[in-house]
């Protein structure tokens, strides 16, 4: 007769459903988080995934440059690439990371007990992540300003909406914290110098990105109907294009600066600017 010890492939067995239903738990309390460090790790790390890409795209435009004889991609897709570069650059990494460290570290700098409508901040993460991948799937077919497909422009416009919602969603939810959620006795001059860089980035966006929305309404309006006032797909850059340029793109950069001047202050142990 033979003896099975079952002990081993039980207990191997059982280990492999715990692992597998821990990895699925995580992932789902990732993907439904309230918790503004869960939040702030998923903007931050798909913005450093999307990174990646931008830095791919980069690096071909820099070739080009280098090379002017031998060229990797065609002439007519060099415009749509320094487009996408510039989405790319401001919208699906700059203005994400940021807004993603100050989701992570603003409840805990004021001492608040948790973000300022912290599900509102996941929905526009969810709305800013399918937005840039809206604006990705429209360059890839000829889209974006001044893409020959037209049905592909009106989706980069569909996906740019999406990625602006997401954006002020998130933006309203760091601005509120600051503004309402500090610990009793806090001040406005008492809050650290890299949520006070956090609340003024984030007004800023409050306040410019409805005018690109606007902008953007009328010309998805008129891009979708006569293409007759706003200069069809050649007009897309010139009425939103601003978004992409200075001094618009300095408000992305106003976080990195709150960041380097509270290591200035934490390594030399000395008092905040802004703070008495």
């Amino acid at each position: 007769m033979t003896a099975i010890d079952s002990s081993h492939s039980a207990t191997s067995s059982s280990g492999s459903i715990a692992t597998r239903s821990t990895l699925l738990g995580t992932i789902a309390a990732y993907l439904t988080a309230s918790d503004h460090k869960r939040i702030g790790r998923l903007l931050i790390s798909v913005s450093a995934i999307f990174a990646i890409a931008t830095a791919i795209e980069g690096a071909i435009l820099g070739i080009e440059r280098i090379s002017p004889s031998s060229s990797i991609v065609d002439a007519d897709i060099i415009v749509q690439l320094f487009s996408a570069l510039r989405f790319d650059l401001i919208f699906s990494v700059a203005a994400p990371m940021m807004l993603g460290l100050a989701v992570a570290v603003v409840p805990m700098q004021v001492g608040a007990r948790a973000l300022a409508f912290a599900r509102s901040a996941m929905l526009g993460f969810y709305l800013w992540l399918f937005g840039v991948i809206l604006v990705g799937s429209s360059y890839l077919n000829n889209g974006g300003p001044g893409g020959g497909n037209a049905e592909m422009v009106d989706l980069f416009l569909v996906g740019l909406g999406l990625v602006i919602a997401g954006l002020l969603l998130i933006s309203a939810s760091v601005a509120t914290t600051v503004l309402a959620s500090r610990q009793a006795g806090m001040t406005l001059m008492q809050t650290p110098i890299f949520s006070w860089s956090a609340l003024v980035a984030s007004i800023s966006m409050l306040l410019t990105l409805p005018v690109m929305a606007g902008a953007m309404i009328y010309v998805a309006v008129d891009h979708a109907y006569e293409r007759a006032t706003f200069g069809a797909t050649e007009g897309v850059n010139a009425w939103i294009g601003w978004a992409f340029t200075t001094p618009q793109i300095f408000i992305v950069a106003i976080p990195t600066l709150g960041v380097l001047a509270q290591i200035v202050a934490t390594m030399t142990r000395g008092k905040q600017p802004l703070r008495r």
